[in-house]
């Protein structure tokens, strides 16, 4: 048995030193590397990993003593520079207690495929408290979207603004003010607000300048701009957000396609965009090209303010994004993974 030392790069919130424990003949009780960790330090490694498979370093959120992950600045100062993959960390935002996600995901453990999928499906489907648009939606959007510097504020995820929590669009003008964005839009196959559902799930709803909900509109998220730094709508059909939300917007599809697939019919694939006619309202209903959005998430990993916010919203309706507690099952159910089993990833304690 032998214990290895490694830094684990973090942006903004600094380095943390974390110690593993790694038996040479293997042992079941023994804490061990995540499945697909590569220390970049590591000359020996020579890239690691089967040819082409995904490998990740680890970005573990500090916690502080009430047991709350840390938000250590405004989103573009960590997520424009994150490289790295987020270990499943969670908290119970109500208690400020740890949350256990082992548990959690237990049954889909095992499971690979269109059985993975319905695993995941079943799960945060069970137990899940439908909300109110209003006041639940505004409610939850208030706390889940707070701005890490200013309580008083919410961070509004598309262009990366902030605004007054007392400047909503309750009715009226929409000039300064701010709404209540989905993400997947209720014409794309979602439902109604009145009928709770997809259309008030916490998961699928930004605080979102008012303006710029009404110029993203209906759009399709699709890559069509040559410009990496692009940003806004690009034409009639597509709309890009900002680099350091759309691994956010792609987690957020994901997790509305698994929970809501069996009742809405919501499909993410490439088959509409290859012609450049998305399907709207009837189904299966789309809203997302799926090989753009496996991109965005690569190339926006999962931050400390995405998990905490999936943490808030789990306060409000009792069920998860496992796209943003386990990163890796979207190689899983979406990628290039599917005929894998999945061991239930790699859950940090940070007790």
């Amino acid at each position: 048995m032998k214990s290895i030392s490694y830094k684990l790069l973090v942006p903004v919130i600094g380095l943390i030193l974390l110690s593993f424990t790694s038996c040479d003949s293997g042992g079941s009780n023994d804490p061990i590397l995540p499945p697909d960790y590569v220390d970049p330090n590591d000359e020996t490694n020579n890239g690691g990993g089967e040819t082409g498979s995904t490998t990740y370093n680890y970005i573990i959120p500090q916690v502080n003593s009430s047991g709350r992950i840390i938000v250590d600045g405004q989103p573009p100062q960590y997520t424009d520079t994150a490289k790295y993959h987020v270990v499943s960390v969670a908290y119970n935002i109500a208690t400020s207690s740890k949350f256990d996600l082992a548990p959690y995901y237990a049954n889909a453990v095992g499971k690979k495929g269109q059985e993975l999928r319905d695993a995941i499906a079943a799960i945060i489907t069970a137990n899940h408290n439908e909300l109110t648009y209003t006041p639940g939606v505004w409610d939850l959007t208030k706390e889940a979207d707070e701005d890490p510097l200013d309580n008083t504020k919410v961070w509004l995820s598309y262009e990366e603004m902030t605004n007054l929590k007392s400047n909503q669009q309750s009715s009226g003008s929409s000039n300064g003010k701010w709404n209540r964005e989905h993400i997947w839009a209720r014409s794309r196959g979602i439902g109604d607000t009145s009928d709770k559902g997809p259309a008030t799930d916490g998961h699928n709803l930004r605080a979102e300048d008012a303006g710029v909900n009404t110029e993203k509109s209906n759009r399709d998220f699709e890559e069509k701009a040559d410009d990496a730094e692009f940003f806004g709508p690009h034409g009639s059909h597509s709309y890009v957000p900002k680099k350091s939300a759309r691994g956010d917007v792609s987690r957020t599809l994901m997790y509305m396609a698994v929970r809501w697939n069996k009742d809405y019919s919501l499909v993410l694939d490439d088959k509409a965009y290859d012609s450049g006619n998305a399907n709207t309202s009837s189904a299966p209903a789309r809203q997302g090209k799926l090989s753009d959005l496996i991109e965005w998430h690569s190339k926006d990993p999962v931050d400390p303010y995405e998990v905490r916010r999936n943490n808030v919203v789990f306060k409000f309706q009792k069920n998860r994004n496992p796209f943003v507690d386990h990163p890796e099952l979207v190689d899983y159910i979406f990628g290039d993974k599917q005929d894998k089993t999945w061991d239930g990833g790699f859950v940090y304690s940070a007790n």
